[in-house]
Formats: C-alpha cells, sequence, structure tokens
C-alpha cells in the first residue's frame, strides 16, 4: 500500500513538471529573448505619397514589436509559424515566419498562414513611430484599424504560442474593458491555457492530498 502510493505521487510529480513546462515555455514562451530592431525612419515623403509602397523593415518592425519571436514551431508537427500582413490600401501582401525567435519577412502570400493581419499603410507608420506600441495596438485593434483572421485551428494556435500576441495587444487594457470578437477571443486561447492551468492546480492538489495521506499511514 504504502509503496503504491509513493509510485503514484511520483508519477503524478513527474507529470506536474511536466505541465509546468508545457505551460510556461510552449504556450507562453516565458524564455523568449526579444530582438532589439532599429525603429524604420519612416519620412514625411513615405506618409504623403501614395506611390511608395511599404518596406519589409516596417513590418518586421511591427511584428517584432506585435511578440512574433515568442512564437515557435509546432511541437509535434514542425510546422512554423506564419503570419500574412496585407496593407489595405496599397493591396500589398507580406509573409513574416518565425525561426528560432527571428522573424523574418518577405513580400507575397504565405503558404499556410496561421493568422491574418490587416492594416492600412497610414496604420503601420503610426505604430512604427508610436512611443507606447502597447497602447497604439489595442487601440488599433479595439477601433478596427488593426483587423485580425484566425486561419489556423485554436490548438495549432496554443502549441505556436500565439497567446503572446494576445497578451501585447491586450497588454493596454483596463480592467472590465478587455478586448472582445471572435477572432481576438481564439487567438487568447483562453480555454487550452485555463484547462492547462486547472490541471497543475488539480494535480498538485492531489500530490499534496497523496502525500498527507502516507504521512498518515506511516505514524
Amino acid at each position: 500500500m504504502k509503496k503504491r502510493i509513493l509510485v503514484i505521487i511520483a508519477v503524478l510529480t513527474i507529470i506536474l513538471v511536466l505541465g509546468v513546462i508545457f505551460y510556461y515555455f510552449v504556450l507562453s514562451s516565458a524564455t523568449a529573448k526579444k530582438p532589439i530592431l532599429e525603429k524604420p525612419e519612416i519620412t514625411e515623403m513615405d506618409k504623403n505619397s501614395k506611390v511608395i509602397e511599404v518596406k519589409e523593415e516596417v513590418i518586421d518592425y511591427v511584428s517584432n514589436e506585435l511578440g512574433a519571436y515568442k512564437l515557435h514551431s509546432d511541437p509535434a508537427t514542425g510546422n512554423i509559424p506564419e503570419i500574412e500582413f496585407i496593407v489595405s490600401d496599397t493591396k500589398e501582401i507580406f509573409t513574416v515566419m518565425v525561426i528560432d525567435g527571428i522573424t523574418k519577412t518577405e513580400k507575397g502570400e504565405a503558404v499556410k498562414p496561421d493568422i491574418r493581419l490587416t492594416a492600412s499603410k497610414d496604420i503601420l507608420f503610426q505604430l512604427v513611430e508610436s512611443d507606447d506600441f502597447e497602447r497604439a495596438i489595442y487601440d488599433m485593434v479595439s477601433e478596427s484599424k488593426v483587423g485580425i483572421q484566425i486561419l489556423a485551428d485554436e490548438k495549432t494556435l496554443a502549441l505556436k504560442g500565439y497567446k503572446a500576441i494576445y497578451d501585447t495587444i491586450s497588454a493596454a487594457a483596463s480592467e472590465g474593458n478587455m478586448l472582445t470578437g471572435n477572432a481576438v477571443s481564439k487567438l487568447a486561447i483562453v480555454e487550452f491555457t485555463g484547462i492547462t492551468k486547472l490541471g497543475i492546480l488539480l494535480t498538485l492538489f492531489l500530490i499534496l492530498e497523496l502525500f498527507f495521506f502516507y504521512e498518515k499511514v506511516n505514524n
């Protein structure tokens, strides 16, 4: 009986450790280090001209500030994160891939994007020039000036760490004034992470209960 309890405690402890690792390193990307990118220079000509196109470095900078560097390959399939950016007024399309915590932006449609972001050139420039990116992106999304379209399923979003994108967007939200909308709620992956947290807490509770029971039997 005592040996069986010890085996159960050991198994539950392993499950608990794996659960903590999964939550903090896969879902939350807690240890990701943000690359320092130089803010792109935007001239008055860039802002006023209808001919000048958006440069890759603008999309790269916005993606990095958005928290894309925290994304990682799906541990189950190995597929890398792909974000598609559409500049609504110039009709330009960019693909942002994240490899080893580094964003790589290319012109053209994404092969299999996880999410699609849409914004005008002016909005992108405002995000780059903002002194408070988190406040700016929160306001832009709240006012539908930045559109978010979810293309991958919630499991894929969770395993690639897309909760980090939601955390950046919602960071400036005040209590009781959180972002709403189907796309944003999917990006939050609240249900998935909530189940993970609950599982960790229940496992910890079971370990403690069994430990106290083992001590009681021993005495």
